[in-house]
């Protein structure tokens, strides 16, 4: 065989021939056959890598235009809250663009209580049972024997009931009884109230843990009311607001002049430390207490000589002072005199010294006049500014006129409207009746005058020459009354009531209350006739008690409010006096439902709604609500469309199909001057998918109208070279403008005029409908499954034998539920069946409802559809002794049924699906329609549109199919080409092969014949040597 010959019998030894290079050069000559056929397999192997490449681009624009058509591009949300720290707002499916706004009033809250003190966690509280109740749940009960009687074996007994209350023991800063044991409701809102009734017993000294309310014994008679919360609060700044009077009778020998200086700020009987110092001419002086320990305002307080200051509530500021004088009793030998004349007399305080320097009117704005203007002020009525009906006329010489209220409702230091542009400001402090301040108002501007003293020269609108409140003249024979008060009111005297009281019965409440009690009028309890005290508490609540001589006897209970009476003494009161109590409540959080008011706006208004929790689902459609705080003002809950999503989505399509044009156009291309061709330069199939692709974006999208079925609408143009020149500007004011019609465009929809069928998805397969659409005919409803009890006429008694039942919903079997023993209505067996279902493992999330009507409790299962069904059994059936939950009728439910165009689809749930092979293949319909919804017609007409993107998708796919793809029909014709040569290929080596062998082997041949001969010569030539 020629392999078998050893290349050293071919080097031409024999012959002296190059035999090997003969061999090389005849077969190359041979292998030169084959160079046109790897050419020919080079240009099919670049033709099939750029058909990959091709595949792969349109892969890319496949993926963006199933962006395009997928739902989630053009539903997505944006949802903002105007104070994400009072409403978080978050999308969920379904949430329509708009602006909706509301006011939170009230947080969902827990209910919690906690019992009085106790010395120590272990103290004993006794023995018996505890019920507690959270809502209108079953009451559950527990047990306190001698292994826990404790305090802390109440809590842990709590925690065992595995209910929804929770228990903790906490230590106050209470010295003799720390630990207080709280109880905490699970759920919010008014469903989650804690009732707790304690029937427990023990020997004398044993404390049994309580959560009643109580109250404490009134405080003691305050000589003027302090107001509520809103009343007076130290500000440091203006003049004092306490109105001072100085009463008795005067008993010194010489007239006497004495000045009152205010050693701290404070309010006058609560701030702790508050005093006054005193001191007259004769070198004398001392301090004064008005705190809140010594002090309680009306009261006389001694000072000198038989005088005594009275002070109202106020605040008094620190360095502030006022003055006063006496007049001392005159000798008889001044016979001229009258004898009231002679008489010793208090002359009342003068005004507070900072009212002089700091207390004046400040005047600020422009006055819309051109002419100048001179003001005056007059006080009308006296008394502290921002308290009773004190107002301020105002006048000018230019004929304006005006009142301007400071009384009660005035904020010292805020602005009022005063004339034409001018505001007035007052601080506080204390006005008299009469009082009058003035200025002037400089229309024109002096500044260009200079003639003028620098300090005349003034811009036009100013105000000028702003004087202090001057004090009235009185007329002679006139005396004057206490600072701030009419000459017929004030303090005059002791005006402190003396009668003793007491609160008796059994509060009622629930909460902690501070109520007020205030004298209507001065006289003596059980005398006077028409003797009244007016009740109050801080929640709004009032009344008036009758303490008269025809309507009552001193020692008599006078029932107010909540379950509790007053008793009053023998004695007097004084009209304004007032006395304050306190009752107790065990609630350290009240039950409280979130309430909103939906559209509610500054002005107020809006729909109320309440929830037990603090996320709301229910009231805007699609939108999450998280309540976190309170506000009065509205929030705004914005939502539009995700349109950068949207827009950001489109872009990338367009730069994908650009890209893919650009490679189109890349790989056909011929360059004349380099005369090089793309890859499939000459290949038709290439500019065909451009040509039908370019056909997608020009058509219009079919069952559109007409103005919004062109992507030219939206700013999308074809270019002369295929591909899509965008106007970002024209698609982002599109996109903004109605996101809906730009999403159409391209995605698959359908839309119905029904709001009980909605489009939920289509394929491939589904047909367009054209504009006149396909007609919905729903005959049937989707129903749930249901299991109903006979009726429930009487309570049942529940024990051993008849306490254990499983649940079966839609095939799914709960853990055996175990009923509480004891005898229960039909709504308290409803509420426990409820509540053990919402806890069992099996069936937890499915939230099956329990309801009961008329004694009949029925259990409905979650689902719609066939697949929907309940039912109950016992965990031992008895035929003896049939369980109350037996017998009952079970039903499961039903699919909705209904046509399209005719056509029956297919229903499962609430779902209706085209069936297969039709026009309406792979489309489904989502149907709420209520049996009642449901008329003998056609519920809706559909039009069902596909968009570009979704044309692009089914377009590629169908290029891009493994069996019938066009796509594929090339790369394999290329394919089939590259192995035909690749064979022609490996036919001609192995004929080259075939070849050398050949050549080898003849060659071989040669020499070895040329290796005999040449030695037959010499053989002969030394035989012939040797003759």
């Amino acid at each position: 065989m020629a392999g078998d010959i050893s290349a050293n019998s071919i080097q031409g030894l024999a012959s002296g021939l190059d035999t090997k290079s003969i061999i090389e050069k005849l077969v190359e000559a041979e292998k030169k056959k084959a160079e046109p056929i790897q050419k020919r397999m080079e240009v099919k192997k670049v033709e099939l890598d750029t058909w990959k490449q091709v595949k792969a681009a349109l892969e890319a624009v496949k993926t963006k235009s199933e962006e395009l058509s997928k739902k989630s591009l053009w539903d997505g949300k944006l949802i903002t809250s105007s104070n994400p720290e009072v409403v978080e707002a978050i999308a969920t499916s379904g949430a329509k663009p708009g602006k909706h706004t509301l006011v939170v009033d009230k947080l969902a809250l827990a209910h919690q209580i906690a019992s009085q003190g106790f010395p120590e966690k272990d103290t004993q509280i006794g023995k018996g049972t505890v019920t507690i109740t959270i809502g209108t749940g079953s009451p559950q009960k527990l047990t306190l024997d001698d292994t826990n009687n404790t305090l802390q074996g109440f809590g842990d007994a709590v925690k065992a009931l595995n209910t929804d209350v929770e228990a903790n023991i906490i230590k106050t800063g209470n010295k003799e009884r720390p630990y207080q044991i709280v109880l905490t409701s699970k759920k919010t809102g008014k469903e989650g109230e804690i009732k707790v009734e304690v029937n427990l017993t023990g020997d004398k000294g044993i404390p049994i843990p309580t959560f009643d309310p109580y109250y404490n014994q009134p405080d003691r008679w305050k000589g003027i009311s302090k107001g509520d919360e809103k009343g007076p609060k130290a500000t440091g700044t203006g003049s004092s607001t306490a109105v001072p009077e100085l009463i008795g009778t005067y008993e010194g020998e010489d007239n006497l002049d004495l000045t009152f200086t205010v050693a701290n700020t404070g309010i006058v009987g609560v701030s702790e430390t508050l005093r006054v110092r005193w001191e007259d001419n004769k070198g004398r002086y001392g301090y004064l207490d008005l705190g809140s320990f010594g002090y309680t305002p009306g009261e006389p307080i001694p000072v000198v000589d038989g005088m005594s200051l009275v002070m109202t509530d106020g605040e008094i500021i620190v360095n502030d002072s006022f003055k006063a004088k006496a007049k001392a009793q005159e000798s008889d030998l001044y016979w001229w005199k009258s004898e009231t004349s002679r008489k010793s007399a208090i002359e009342q305080p003068a005004s507070w010294g900072k009212q002089a320097t700091e207390g004046g009117p400040v005047i600020t704005g422009k006055y819309q006049s051109d002419e100048d203007d001179k003001f005056t002020l007059k006080v009308v009525g006296s008394g502290q500014v921002g308290q009773g009906d004190l107002k301020i006329e105002v006048s000018s010489e230019g004929g304006y006129k005006g009142t301007v209220f400071v009384g009660q409702g005035y904020e010292p230091g805020s602005k009022l409207s005063l004339a034409k542009g001018l505001e007035l400001e007052l601080k506080p402090g204390i006005l008299n009746n009469g009082a009058v301040s003035t200025f002037e108002y400089q229309a024109e501007s002096t500044e260009n005058y200079w003639w003028l003293d620098p300090a005349d020269r003034v811009e036009g609108g100013q105000i000028k020459n702003l004087s202090n409140w001057q004090a009235p003249e009185l007329e002679e024979g006139t005396s004057k009354t206490a600072l701030g008060a009419a000459a017929d009111t004030g303090p005059k005297g002791p005006r402190v009531s003396n009668v003793d009281k007491e609160i008796v019965g059994k509060f009622e409440g629930y909460d902690s209350r501070v109520y007020t009690f205030t004298a209507l009028g001065s006289g003596t309890v059980g005398t006077t006739k028409g003797l009244e005290l007016k009740w109050e508490d801080n929640q709004g609540n009032s009344g008036i008690l009758k303490a008269g001589g025809e309507d009552y006897k001193p020692g008599e209970a006078l029932p107010f409010d909540a379950g509790l009476s007053l008793r009053l003494g023998e004695g007097s009161v004084f009209q304004n006096d007032s006395f304050t109590f306190r009752t107790f409540s065990p609630v350290i959080q009240p039950p409280q439902d979130a309430e909103v008011r939906l559209g509610a706006t500054e002005t107020g208004g809006g729909l109320l709604i309440t929830s037990p929790t603090n996320e709301l689902e229910d009231v805007i459609e699609g939108v999450k609500l998280n309540l976190l705080a309170v506000d009065t003002k509205p929030i705004t809950v914005s939502i539009k469309g995700d349109t950068e999503k949207a827009l950001a989505g489109v872009k990338d399509f367009v730069n994908n199909y650009n890209d893919l044009l650009k490679f189109f156009n890349e790989a056909t291309k011929y360059d004349q001057e380099t005369k090089e061709a793309g890859a499939l330069q000459g290949d038709r199939n290439l500019p065909r998918i451009q040509a039908e692709m370019n056909r997608l974006f020009i058509d219009p999208v079919s069952g559109l109208p007409e103005e919004n079925n062109l992507l030219i609408s939206i700013g999308l143009k074809l270019g002369n070279d295929g591909t899509i020149a965008l106007d970002e500007d024209k698609l982002t004011n599109a996109i903004n403008d109605n996101l809906f019609v730009v999403a159409n465009l391209f995605r698959s929809w359908g839309e119905t005029e029904s709001s009980g069928i909605s489009y939920l998805s289509s394929t491939e397969k589904t047909k367009i409908s054209g504009k006149d659409g396909y007609t919905i005919d729903v005959t049937a409803p989707a129903t749930k499954g249901f299991y109903t009890t006979k009726a429930i006429t009487a309570p049942v008694a529940i024990n051993e034998g008849n306490d254990t039942v499983i649940v079966t919903v839609n095939g799914r079997e709960s853990e055996p539920i175990v009923l509480e023993h004891g005898n229960f209505g039909p709504q308290e067996i409803t509420n426990m069946l409820q509540k053990k279902l919402l806890e069992d493992k099996a069936l937890s999330k499915m939230k099956v409802v329990v309801s009961q009507e008329k004694g009949q409790i029925t259990i409905r299962s979650n689902l719609t559809g066939a697949r929907s069904g309940v039912n109950v059994r016992s965990k031992e059936i008895d035929p003896m002794s049939p369980h109350f939950l037996m017998g009952g009728v079970g039903k499961n439910g039903t699919d909705v049924q209904g046509t399209i165009n005719g056509t029956q689809m297919v229903g499962a749930g609430q779902i209706l699906s085209g069936p297969e092979g039709t026009d309406y293949d792979g489309l489904k319909l989502f149907v709420s329609l209520s049996e009642s919804q449901i008329g003998d017609g056609v519920e809706g007409t559909m039009t069902f549109t596909k968009g570009v993107g979704a044309k692009v998708q089914e377009y590629i796919n169908g290029l891009l199919d493994t069996e019938t793809g066009a796509l594929g029909i090339y790369t394999k014709n290329v394919e089939e080409q590259f192995k035909g040569y690749e064979k022609e290929t490996k036919t001609l080596e192995e004929r080259v092969k075939a070849k050398k062998d050949k050549l080898v082997e003849k060659f071989a041949a040669l020499e070895s014949k040329m290796g005999k001969l040449k030695s037959e010569q010499n053989y002969m030539s030394k035989e012939l040597a040797k003759l």
